[in-house]
């Protein structure tokens, strides 16, 4: 044809066509189209293709041009619009299948299962191109391990007579000898009579999977290993710890009432005397602080206290707690401030929460500087007891947040006057609060003070510890 659209040569199919299309072999191509009533499509998937459609019929009339020097060479074919719509679903499928992550097949529903379709992506699992399995050069049937043959063979043939998808793993070959794990899902086509046509399915590469599978199992092994050992070297490690402060504590306590009688027995003992007696009893003091905090410790491991519930006031209690912590306090000019209800009753371990109480106020008056207030307060919410103790120390910083309640946890504030501190005392308070069915809160900002408060149900039998009845909180 030349540039300008006049037909110079044509041959026989094409001529067939131009008769059907009621034009001339040497007709102006594309004037006469538009006579004959086609109207050109403007936007078309193929730059080089030209579409025309026709007003009445709807066909579509398609060419694809090939320009040379002083010719265009053109292709004509003529569409109906069901061959189109085939087409078009053709392509459709095609972009579809391309996004599957696995091979997409249609086989026959037996051994050794000749390939109707399979998507290229088996070139990639087993290093066989799609064409090889289309035209039968490779059986995809072979390639199963023949471990695995007479298994999938029979899965596949009961599941066509259940009428039932079927899922499978096996093992397959690649082109370079190696076998790998995949697995396979399908289903059966049937015809009107209900008879099975073809398989059709979707093959996924799981062999990467099975070995990550295998290795987490092997780790999970070693893991559970390494942790029954730890646990062991763990009871050990607290039986001679907790022998060693056993035996320690006469031996320190002896001390102390030594320099106690020498303090008695020295008259008129200079000044040098007695700041080394008392600087020899506050190191005492610190080694049994240390004593008593491992010992609390082993048994906050072992989980070997048991919890006595009784009728108990919590009003005396913390009465008493104010009178064991008095001393501690006038040696730092800290007012300790109690505000008591006349009455809290209630169902606890008095010896424990006494403990507990204890531990919070001791940290108080132990973080506070000097001149400060410790503010110690009760009430009851419904069927709760509402304990709070209020310092104005420097308080908490964000980090201290995450780790407040562990055991043997350093943070960031320090005792004022350099008193002794194992980092159990929050522990075991937490744990006392938990065992009674209740929990313990905390509000703080740096530099404002912190307030610990416990929620104690006053009524019935303390539920099992949950491990999260303790929280920190930064308003």
């Amino acid at each position: 044809m030349e540039l300008g659209g006049k037909v110079l040569c044509i041959n026989g199919a094409a001529q067939q066509l131009l008769h059907e299309l009621k034009l001339e072999e040497g007709s102006l191509f594309f004037p006469s189209l538009e006579e004959g009533g086609w109207d050109r499509i403007t936007e078309t998937p193929d730059p080089k293709e030209i579409h025309w459609r026709h007003s009445t019929l709807e066909d579509i009339l398609t060419l694809q041009c090939t320009d040379t020097e002083a010719h265009t060479l053109v292709t004509l074919s003529r569409k109906s619009p069901a061959q189109t719509r085939l087409e078009e679903k053709d392509r459709l499928f095609d972009r579809l299948v391309a996004h599957i992550q696995g091979t997409v097949y249609q086989c026959q529903i037996v051994e050794p299962w000749k390939m109707y379709l399979i998507t290229d992506r088996v070139e990639e699992l087993t290093g066989y191109p799609a064409a090889e399995f289309l035209d039968d050069r490779v059986l995809y049937g072979d390639l199963i391990h023949p471990d695995d043959r007479d298994g999938v063979a029979h899965l596949v043939e009961e599941s066509i007579e259940q009428k039932a998808a079927y899922e499978l793993n096996y093992r397959v070959r690649h082109r370079s000898g190696h076998y790998l794990h995949v697995h396979e899902r399908g289903v059966a086509t049937y015809d009107d009579q209900g008879h099975p046509e073809y398989l059709t399915g979707l093959i996924l590469d799981v062999d990467e999977h099975r070995k990550t599978e295998g290795r987490v199992e092997e780790a999970n092994r070693t893991l559970t290993h390494t942790n029954g050992e730890l646990k062991r070297l763990n009871e050990k490690k607290n039986e001679f710890l907790g022998i060693l402060a056993h035996d320690l504590q006469n031996p320190l306590s002896s001390l102390g009432l030594y320099m106690d009688y020498i303090k008695t027995v020295i008259e008129d003992p200079d000044e040098e005397v007695v700041t080394t007696l008392e600087n020899m009893q506050r190191l005492v003091g610190y080694a049994r602080g240390i004593t008593e905090g491992i010992l609390e410790a082993k048994k906050l491991e072992s989980q070997q206290q048991v919890l006595r519930l009784e009728n108990s006031n919590l009003r005396p209690l913390l009465n008493q707690v104010v009178e064991m912590n008095r001393n501690h306090a006038l040696s730092k000019h800290i007012e300790l401030e109690l505000h008591n209800p006349s009455c809290i009753e209630g169902q606890f371990d008095t010896i424990k929460i006494l403990r507990a109480v204890d531990n919070l106020v001791n940290n108080a008056i132990k973080f506070s500087p000097e001149d400060k207030k410790v503010c110690i307060s009760a009430e009851i919410q419904g069927d709760v007891a509402m304990v709070k103790v209020a310092d104005q120390g420097p308080g908490f910083q964000e980090q201290d947040l995450e780790k407040i309640f562990e055991p043997f946890t350093r943070l960031s504030a320090k005792p004022t006057a350099g008193e002794p501190s194992t980092g159990l005392g929050l522990a075991l308070t937490k744990s006392v609060v938990e065992e009674h069915g209740g929990k313990l809160e905390l509000e703080s900002r740096p530099g404002e003070g912190a307030t610990f408060t416990i929620e104690l149900p006053l009524h019935g039998e303390a539920p099992a510890p949950s491990g999260g009845g303790a929280k920190a909180r930064e308003d």
